[in-house]
């Protein structure tokens, strides 16, 4: 059974990946990220500290930090491979296997919201 702190955990988690994915990944961030690990990195460091800032409303710092490398781990290898030319980078917009390969991108990321959930003792 959800509890109301695991749905407001849930929405912050959604929100933070929109925020983080459509309003400050930069061009460069969403054209290269499968080509050079620093900007890879940077992203998905942003995805890891707003992550970090939120899990600590919910838990103490040390698993809170733990599960955010966990999760910049996880998303760096899910968009390398959505963005790297060698894997699924070679598609592009607007076939129907890039829509197909977007749609799985953020399917994977909804599942590291859930495993986050199940991850997190609740204080």
């Amino acid at each position: 059974m959800m509890h109301y702190q695991d749905i407001i955990l849930l929405t912050l988690l959604f929100t933070k990946h929109f925020i983080a994915d459509f309003l400050l990944q930069s061009e460069a961030m969403a054209t290269q990220k499968g080509k050079n690990v620093w900007i890879l990195c940077s992203h998905s460091g942003q995805h890891a500290a707003l992550t970090l800032l939120i899990l600590l409303f919910f838990t103490s710092p040390l698993p809170a930090t733990a599960i955010a490398v966990a999760e910049f781990i996880i998303h760096s290898g899910i968009d390398y491979l959505k963005s790297n030319t060698r894997f699924f980078g070679r598609f592009k917009p607007p076939s129907r296997e890039f829509f197909i390969l977007f749609g799985v991108d953020q399917y994977l990321h909804a599942l590291t919201f859930v495993a986050v959930l199940a991850a997190v003792p609740l204080l």
